[in-house]
């Protein structure tokens, strides 16, 4: 999912569920603008983290992030058997 390829992704195989998550570690404290992410269904909550233990909500209105840790949790959304898939992960300087 962090590949650069769209053709690829990470799939939970199993039914979502609102617990879910998935971690990217960037290595050390990055700053960037914004994250895009391709997932099925459509909608996500993004988190950030220093250290992977505080976590905090990314603000969409703030110009510029610090992060190593970013996870991903879906949207609420619906009851469904569909599993969760992430497609691509972007994150842009």
């Amino acid at each position: 999912a962090y590949d650069g390829y769209i053709e690829t992704r990470w799939d939970s195989e199993v039914a979502l569920t609102g617990d879910m998550w998935w971690q990217l570690d960037l290595g050390r404290i990055e700053t960037f603008k914004t994250i895009d992410a391709e997932t099925s269904p459509a909608g996500l909550t993004i988190e950030l983290s220093a250290d992977g233990n505080q976590w905090r909500p990314m603000d969409p209105a703030a110009a510029r992030h610090e992060a190593r840790f970013i996870r991903l949790r879906p949207a609420p959304a619906a009851p469904t058997q569909e599993p969760w898939r992430i497609f691509e992960v972007t994150v842009r300087p």
